[in-house]
């Protein structure tokens, strides 16, 4: 988590301590925590699928 994330998370709680502000709360940890392994599946797929690529052309290309 960012430095941005957590200020945002702490005035969230500071000016809305209430029923609706702690379920704002818990949403935004959820969600940044689904965008972040999101984000790392994304990363690990696309440098699996380069991988691939650049044996293929490597296979191909040999003289």
């Amino acid at each position: 988590m960012s430095e941005e994330t957590l200020s945002e998370l702490a005035s969230i709680t500071t000016f809305e301590h209430d029923y609706i502000g702690s379920y704002r709360e818990i949403n935004l940890i959820c969600f940044d925590a689904l965008r972040y392994s999101i984000e790392k599946m994304y990363f690990v797929f696309y440098s699996l699928v380069n991988y691939i690529i650049i044996l293929i052309t490597n296979i191909m290309y040999h003289p």
